[in-house]
């Protein structure tokens, strides 16, 4: 199976996956927030920080590629797409799509009808691959994100999209 193959596979988060995913959430959330985000922010979203969300929160997420180096990484909250990053060199694969489609699957496996997510405004490549997959664009909201040193004030665009 070539490369491009794996990245549409979609399945749980291994135990095994976890040194990757840290890896690849740190600098997939830096190439698409690096100065469109608050500096106080950027200072907080350490590798260790990674490695240390990864361990708590991997059984709630679900990947691309093989076991050990995935390639792309989800996590739906109820009806929020609340992670979506893809590693660099299986950016344009089709890996995004497939996790997008797998998270949608998931909401209406639970009954729900309408999705929403937060992305960092000025990542005009991510907004891209929303739209590219339905999603709409709602405005700009304020939010805190949450860090290991406490809520960070922030604007953000939410996306929205029905799902039928």
């Amino acid at each position: 199976m070539d490369k491009t193959d794996q990245t549409h596979l979609v399945r749980d988060a291994q135990g095994a996956d976890a040194p990757q995913l840290s890896i690849l959430w740190h600098q997939a959330w830096h190439d698409g927030h690096a100065g469109l985000v608050p500096a106080e922010l950027v200072a907080q979203r350490t590798l260790e920080e990674f490695r240390a969300r990864t361990a708590e929160q991997l059984h709630s997420f679900r990947v691309t590629g093989s076991v050990g180096p995935p390639t792309g990484l989800c996590k739906v909250v109820d009806n929020k797409l609340d992670e979506l990053f893809i590693e660099r060199s299986a950016r344009g694969t089709g890996a995004a799509q497939a996790l997008l489609a797998d998270a949608e699957a998931q909401v209406r496996a639970g009954g729900g009808n309408l999705m929403w997510l937060v992305c960092a405004i000025g990542n005009d490549r991510a907004g891209r691959v929303y739209e590219k997959a339905g999603w709409r664009r709602m405005g700009e909201v304020a939010i805190d994100l949450q860090t290991q040193a406490g809520p960070i004030p922030s604007r953000i665009w939410r996306y929205e999209k029905r799902l039928l």
